[in-house]
């Protein structure tokens, strides 16, 4: 059985026009940095995909909570330490002139308020 010309130049044409379909893919994967451009081209992952991209949400919830809380904590801390400043300054002037009258029957600490 003899195969003609004509069959081989179009089994080879589809081969050639498949495989630069297959290419002209590729590149388009390789310049967006997508694999595909909806779920459904992604096949039997997609799944995961849509796992991971769940995921990912769920991460940067928990980032966004942890930089808030970060936040409260400092504005905590330093309220804290100016309280304690506070209450630092207060006893040494308690501690300083007792109470004594100094001027116009006022204690120092009550002078200084």
């Amino acid at each position: 059985m003899k195969v003609s010309g004509l069959g081989v130049s179009s089994t080879l044409m589809r081969q050639i026009s498949k495989t630069h379909s297959q290419m002209t893919q590729l590149q388009t994967q390789i310049t967006s940095g997508k694999v595909a451009e909806s779920y459904g081209e992604l096949g039997s992952d997609r799944t995961l995909a849509l796992s991971m991209r769940r995921e990912m949400s769920s991460i940067a919830s928990y980032k966004n909570n942890i930089n808030q809380a970060n936040s409260r904590i400092k504005i905590m801390s330093s309220a804290v330490e100016a309280m304690r400043e506070h209450a630092v300054s207060a006893r040494s002037k308690m501690m300083l002139g007792g109470f004594d009258v100094v001027a116009d029957g006022q204690t120092l600490a009550q002078a200084e308020a």
